[in-house]
């Protein structure tokens, strides 16, 4: 998909009753009582409740299934976004769920401003093994008209905006600044597949929302890709990786490769007892599986 226009958001993004509260972050879910819909260039606040500390809005996209009748497994995201505040004053929460057919929220971006202040922050939510969403990352950024973040630019002002996600196998990646910041799902599937997409707008009771926030557009590209190709691989026949975990080393024929360590990995420790059980998982597709060698170093305490 690629919305731009008013008829792409109105026919595409529509209301969703089944989401009565919104998924809680570090904060409660907010009461999804009040409306969002489509003003002046994209997303925007609409009628507001004032039942309780926050009140918010929801739309729901659904992704197209495939040719098959899958939904998407491995995607990338792309999105324009606008936050201005007008006055120190203003507050406002924007969100952007990505869920899965059981509407359980795999990945959650985020643009926070819960008081008065020049400064919002970006938050970066991800689902853990307990399937509750927890903050992976956040970067602070000036919300007011006019005036460049510590970095340089204003983050989302008008000729800015543009932010990614990327899902594939069991990673995903946020981008910040062009940065990409990537993290290992935890207990997740690597064939989880999106389904939903959910775009939530609010604000706190009583004071001014955040002026100029809009979803300008959204682009969505499948990733699946079900044919083998000549895609060079990352290691060659014969190459030798190591991983130290007591020192936290990983070297490819002895040169250092730390650089291919994926955030939200850990080097463990392999705990005492005899019924530890260690999996080795590859791509399905690999036609020779890798020779794993692992040796450890008995301890008595």
């Amino acid at each position: 998909c690629d919305f731009k226009t008013k008829s792409d958001f109105e026919t595409n993004f529509v209301p969703d009753t089944s989401w009565t509260t919104s998924w809680p972050t570090n904060l409660e879910g907010m009461p999804l009582n009040s409306t969002i819909a489509w003003k002046d260039d994209g997303i925007r606040i609409g009628a507001m409740a004032q039942s309780s500390l926050w009140n918010a809005g929801v739309l729901r996209y659904e992704v197209p299934k495939d040719d098959l009748g899958n939904y998407v497994k491995d995607w990338h995201a792309n999105f324009n976004t606008l936050y201005i505040q007008k006055n120190l004053e203003q507050c406002g929460r924007f969100q952007i769920h990505f869920a899965d057919e059981n509407k359980q929220p795999l990945a959650c971006f985020e643009i926070y401003k819960g008081g008065v202040g020049e400064n919002a922050s970006l938050n970066f939510w991800l689902i853990g093994g307990d399937k509750k969403l927890k903050l992976f990352k956040n970067h602070t950024f000036s919300a007011t008209t006019g005036k460049p973040d510590k970095n340089g630019s204003p983050l989302f002002a008008a000729s800015h905006g543009g932010q990614a996600i990327v899902k594939q196998g069991n990673k995903i990646t946020f981008y910040w600044r062009a940065m990409a910041e990537t993290y290992l799902m935890d207990g997740v599937p690597a064939s989880t597949k999106l389904a939903y997409v959910y775009v939530v707008i609010g604000k706190r009771r009583y004071y001014q929302m955040v002026a100029d926030t809009s979803l300008r557009s959204f682009k969505l590209m499948n990733l699946n890709n079900e044919y083998t190709v000549d895609i060079p691989n990352k290691y060659q026949p014969e190459d030798e990786v190591k991983v130290d975990m007591e020192k936290s080393k990983i070297t490819v024929n002895d040169l250092g490769a730390n650089s291919d360590y994926i955030t939200g990995s850990e080097f463990f420790s392999i705990p005492p007892g005899t019924s530890q059980k260690l999996d080795i998982v590859y791509s399905n597709f690999t036609t020779s599986p890798p020779k794993v060698e692992i040796k450890w170093k008995e301890r008595i305490l």
